[in-house]
């Protein structure tokens, strides 16, 4: 298949767009590994994860490039997932970390107040 410089950048930006998606979604899936720390739950998330970004660049390449495997939709898929772990990844993290400890107050509060009393009985 003979492809243009043009529709070949193109098809590199689309992938490293969904590749950026594909690590958002990523780091919602390790809010779950983050709260239980546990190896067992890590790894099935990892998994679970990476068996749908796998299938996100394998549904891409068939939409974008006709199925056809080009090295540089690889990189441009893996670089989307790489800056946006560099970039919103961090911040995400920080933002989900102090969910979680607010919450983790918030329940302690509630479980000292007369209403915690009330309904933890």
């Amino acid at each position: 298949m003979n492809l243009s410089y043009i529709l070949q950048l193109k098809d590199f930006f689309i992938l490293l767009i969904l590749g950026f998606i594909a690590g958002i979604l990523y780091g919602t899936l390790a809010i779950i590994s983050t709260i239980k720390q546990k190896t067992w739950i890590r790894i099935i998330t990892d998994t679970i994860s990476t068996l749908i970004i796998c299938f996100i660049f394998i549904i891409a390449l068939t939409l974008v490039n006709m199925g056809e495997f080009r090295l540089f939709l690889l990189v441009g898929f893996l670089l989307g997932i790489f800056f946006e772990r560099l970039t919103l990844g961090k911040i995400f993290a920080k933002g989900y970390k102090w969910v979680y400890n607010m919450l983790i107050i918030l329940c302690k509060n509630l479980k000292k107040s007369r209403l915690g009393k009330v309904l933890f009985k």
